[in-house]
């Protein structure tokens, strides 16, 4: 089962990761699997600053990217989190839990990236404690909407959709 929760993580992940440095993709990997093993903060951390440290300025859309469509016609994060944001349903908390968690932890491992990769404009003066606030708020919405997935509690992991959501749309109005 184990390996099946991971297949289907990198299923998202690959398809997006084909451009990007050898490096980087297997770092990526790593820290989506350890993260869907509970891995713990500190080493998450530890992995997405050796992950920053392979991600140009210019690249880090493409870690973004995990984000959209992994390939034409299948639904991105951002789908499942606007059709969450409408409402959660049963099987959401309860056979789709495990893919809402995948993509809990992607939307976390991208945030814990961003926070070590500002792009250009970020680190233009003043923008920087805007980016990290965004990167921050990503990291602290996307830990609420695993807790709400794991407390099965529909109405927290429908008002995290809506936070993480939100929180994607600030960052990208300014830097994107």
């Amino acid at each position: 089962m184990r390996k099946l929760t991971i297949a289907l993580g990198l299923l998202i992940v690959l398809p997006v990761l084909a451009a990007a440095d050898k490096e980087v993709t297997k770092a990526v990997h790593e820290l989506i699997h350890k993260m869907n093993n509970g891995a713990k903060a500190e080493e998450v951390t530890a992995l997405a600053k050796k992950i920053a440290t392979g991600v140009a300025e210019e690249d880090v859309h493409e870690v973004m990217e995990l984000l959209s469509r992994p390939k034409k016609g299948v639904p991105g994060v951002g789908d499942h989190l606007k059709r969450l944001q409408k409402g959660v349903k049963d099987a959401d908390i309860g056979k789709g839990a495990k893919k809402l968690k995948e993509i809990g932890n992607v939307l976390a491992a991208v945030a814990e990236i961003s926070q070590h990769t500002p792009t250009k404009e970020a680190k233009k003066k003043g923008n920087m404690k805007l980016w990290l606030k965004y990167a921050q708020s990503m990291s602290g919405d996307a830990k609420k909407f695993l807790a709400a997935l794991d407390a099965k509690n529909k109405a927290a992991v429908q008002k995290s959709a809506t936070n993480l959501l939100g929180a994607c749309a600030s960052c990208h109005s300014k830097f994107r």
